[in-house]
């Protein structure tokens, strides 16, 4: 054969391997670099069912804790009607609230505010005063003080109460305030 003849059926034959391999892939196959329609919207469908599945899943779950929860709430409850105790603060004239997110409420002069077990207050605008029958001093987390009875409260500033004991503060002027957890207004008393 030719030196020339050997070139073209080398060429020839390259080409010819070239184009059946190029046919022989599938389209939306692997060996397919080319995604088809068909193929993502089948592949759509498979994953929104297991969502769908997985979502119901976790609905049933919510809803066994859900039931779970409320029973654990009846025991206790009951527990402690049993043994003569309350979950609020002792009786006044005032009514007990126990907000889960900060309020921002405002206060007259001489109003008390005492703080139940892990409530925590800010006082926004105005003058007050730690009350502390205790002795122990309410905790400052800005500063990382304690404030004794009697304490200016310094505005802006995170006031925790460890226990529910009696611990608050006193209106001095009209106070804005910002409280989340348990707590018990006392009015002021006006003559």
């Amino acid at each position: 054969m030719k030196p020339n003849m050997r070139f073209w059926l080398v060429i020839t034959t390259v080409i010819t391997l070239m184009v059946v391999v190029a046919f022989a892939a599938t389209p939306g196959s692997d060996q397919d670099p080319l995604v088809t329609m068909s193929y993502v919207e089948k592949r759509w469908q498979t994953l929104q069912q297991t969502l769908v599945t997985e979502v119901d899943a976790l609905k049933k779950s919510l809803a066994s804790l859900e039931q779970k929860v409320a029973s654990l709430n009846t025991a206790i409850a009951n527990t402690n009607n049993a043994n003569g105790q309350s979950n609020t603060l002792p009786p006044t004239n005032s009514v007990p609230v126990t907000p889960s997110i900060f309020e921002a409420n405002t206060f007259e002069q001489g109003t008390q505010i005492l703080l139940g077990k892990g409530s925590e207050l800010i006082v926004r605008r105005g003058d007050s005063v730690v009350i502390d029958p205790t002795g122990n001093a309410l905790p400052d987390l800005t500063d990382g003080l304690d404030l004794p009875q009697g304490a200016p409260v310094p505005l802006n500033h995170l006031l925790l109460c460890p226990k529910e004991d009696g611990r608050g503060i006193l209106a001095m002027g009209t106070i804005t305030v910002m409280i989340k957890g348990k707590y018990q207004i006392l009015p002021a008393i006006k003559e």
